[in-house]
This record gives structure tokens, sequence and C-alpha cells, in this order.
């Protein structure tokens, strides 16, 4: 998580007008929900990030997460519909309900998540990033 902060500094510098701190926790409410970085989930911090790169911050410097092995898309997978379910969105976050929401996203049949490919993997990551997106929008009003 240490190397997202960083990200996130880095970038903060880079988008005109972050310097001012009151700008930039009103800048984080607006994105995320939240005005402190301690207080942001993984997925959270994942949206402020696409957010600064979206508003002119080079995506390079530190990296969004480091170089992992590809289990750790199946944890990252695990963490934001946990997220969803803490944000109401799903009503029991259980593994069972899990595999059905990617068996319909995938369009067929899925029996554990670690037996998925990459590409697979990825694409349920871009769809619960965007569900999660909508809802920080939604809770900033947009």
């Amino acid at each position: 998580m240490s190397n997202d902060f960083s990200a996130v500094f880095v970038r903060r510098k880079q988008v005109p007008g972050l310097a001012d701190d009151a700008v930039w926790r009103e800048y984080m409410q607006r994105h995320t929900g939240k005005r402190s970085l301690k207080d942001l989930s993984p997925a959270q911090l994942g949206l402020l990030l696409d957010a600064l790169a979206k508003d002119g911050a080079a995506k390079g410097g530190p990296p969004r997460r480091a170089s992992t092995p590809k289990g750790d898309q199946v944890a990252l997978i695990r963490q934001y519909w946990a997220d969803l379910a803490a944000a109401g969105q799903i009503e029991d976050a259980d593994e069972a309900r899990l595999l059905a929401w990617a068996a319909r996203q995938l369009k067929r049949p899925v029996d554990r998540l670690e037996w998925l490919s990459g590409t697979d993997k990825s694409r349920l990551i871009q769809a619960l990033k965007g569900w999660l997106g909508r809802l920080a929008k939604k809770a900033a009003g947009k």
C-alpha cells in the first residue's frame, strides 16, 4: 500500500491546483467519498490514482501495484467484492455469489477464480473497478 501512497504523492504534484491542502481534500472527497488517504480502501485508492491520471498526472513514477504473482489478481477481485458488500451493493459477499457474478460477466461457468486466465481476471477487476467508480461518483453527487 505504501507504493500506492507514493504514487499518489507523485501524481498529486503533477496536477495543477492540487498543492493546496483544502483543494486536495475536496478532490479526494469528490473522487472517493473520503478526505484522507489513510481512510481509503484499496479500491478507492485505485479510483484516486485513475482520477489523477485522467486529470493530467503522468502514469510513470511509482507503480500502482508492484508486479505480483497472478494469485494476487484473485485477492484483488475478492477485495473489490468485499468493498462492494461493505458499501451495501451486495447482500452477501460469499464466494458462491462472487463466482455466480463472475460467470455472468464472462458468460460461462466459473468454478474457481484461481483457474481463470489472466485476461479473464483482468476483465473482472475492470468490471468491479467500474462498479466502485460509479458508486463513488454517485456518493459525490455527480
